[in-house]
């Protein structure tokens, strides 16, 4: 039957099947191990070489050549398996353009983040790589903690810049959206008045909020970065 025909393909071929046949999405699942929980909260794709799939993106998104293969990233710790790579040079301003060209949206900042959010946990200088959980909704784990208490607690968290991105690749990749219930606060920024810039789907456009350093509840939630 089909679970014996579905017994001889890899992880990555059954999360694929899972994700996008229903017919088999069932007996893929169960054979990956994931529950219908788990489906609903991952990313739905299935990658088997960032380097390769964001060298994809930035050309054809962004009509760039760029080669990750000598830039260094974090081992996964467990469970950030989304390796994001941000190619040298690459601006808030530059991808908040594209976004704007590939779906409706707006901000608080209107179109200039670059003098609007001047301050960031990392800028391209160089090319860098960075990990993040592979979550349509931003992290649980960070739910009702502010961008004080993150700074507090210590690590890394999303950019705004790691975040436009993060939502172009995820619509190039699957025409959706990601934050759909949630916000992304992205405590790794900090506007020129020391506030935070937030973003999330609502009312049919991606959204940029600022929101207060103090500010926490269980829907505004970073996503962790290594």
């Amino acid at each position: 039957g089909l679970g014996r025909r579905l017994e001889g393909l890899d992880r990555v071929t059954l999360l694929e099947l899972a994700v996008h046949h229903s017919h088999v999405c069932d007996h893929a699942a169960v054979l990956v191990e994931l529950t219908v929980e788990d489906q609903r909260a991952r990313l739905g794709v299935a990658v088997r070489d960032w380097r390769i799939e964001m060298k994809r993106f930035y050309r054809k998104v962004f009509g760039l050549k760029v080669d990750f293969s000598s830039v260094a990233i974090a081992d996964d710790p467990g469970g950030l398996d989304v390796e994001l790579f941000v190619p040298k040079g690459m601006t808030e301003n530059r991808a908040w353009a594209k976004i704007k060209e590939r779906f409706p949206a707006r901000s608080d900042y209107g179109d200039d983040h670059d003098s609007m959010v001047p301050t960031n946990e990392r800028v391209a200088t160089e090319s860098y790589g960075k990990r993040f959980r592979p979550r349509v909704e931003a992290d649980e784990e960070n739910k009702n903690l502010s961008a004080n208490a993150l700074a507090e607690r210590g690590g890394e968290n999303i950019t705004l810049l790691e975040r436009f991105l993060l939502e172009l690749w995820y619509h190039w990749k699957t025409g959706q959206h990601l934050d759909i219930q949630c916000i992304t606060l992205c405590a790794g920024s900090r506007d020129h008045h020391g506030h935070v810039p937030g973003t999330y789907w609502y009312d049919g456009k991606f959204q940029v909020w600022d929101y207060n350093p103090g500010s926490c509840n269980d829907t505004l939630r970073a996503r962790s970065a290594v």
